[in-house]
């Protein structure tokens, strides 16, 4: 398949950047059954392979699959996203950090919430008009009980 042919070719070539994207690329297409089956673990597969090579969407669409299963693993992958200035990463860490999902240690200020969202914002997030929308309705009320 032309599948098999790209991920062939990407593997045979010594281009970490065009390997991580071929695998990420397919890793949609099995995700979301573009030309092929939906198969969310050949998905995932594909992922932390991208991932593994740096690829911050690889890391991003990982997070988001594992929070609700595996949030110890999901927030490593949200760390290293959010460590690459990838703008919706950047803005989820500190809303999840404001809300105390990662633990007391790593919690921050409402300041520091506004601070890193507004520089989400700026590196182009769109989730980050939506992170302090999330902030100014609920407040403290929004924070993860312990």
């Amino acid at each position: 398949s032309w599948m098999q042919r790209a991920r062939d070719a990407s593997l045979s070539s010594s281009d970490t950047l065009l390997t991580r994207r071929v695998a990420t690329s397919l890793g949609f297409f099995f995700e979301h059954g573009v030309g092929v089956e939906p198969d969310m673990g050949h998905a995932r597969g594909l992922y932390h392979e991208a991932a593994a090579l740096g690829d911050s969407t690889s890391q991003w669409n990982l997070q988001t699959d594992l929070w609700d299963t595996d949030p110890r693993q999901a927030a490593a992958f949200l760390k290293q996203c959010a460590a690459q200035d990838f703008p919706d990463a950047v803005a989820t860490l500190a809303l999840r950090r404001w809300q105390g999902c990662l633990g007391q240690d790593e919690a921050i200020s409402q300041d520091e919430l506004v601070a890193e969202v507004m520089r989400a914002q700026r590196l182009g997030s769109t989730f980050a008009a939506e992170t302090l929308h999330t902030w100014h309705c609920k407040g403290r009320d929004h924070r993860k009980r312990s």
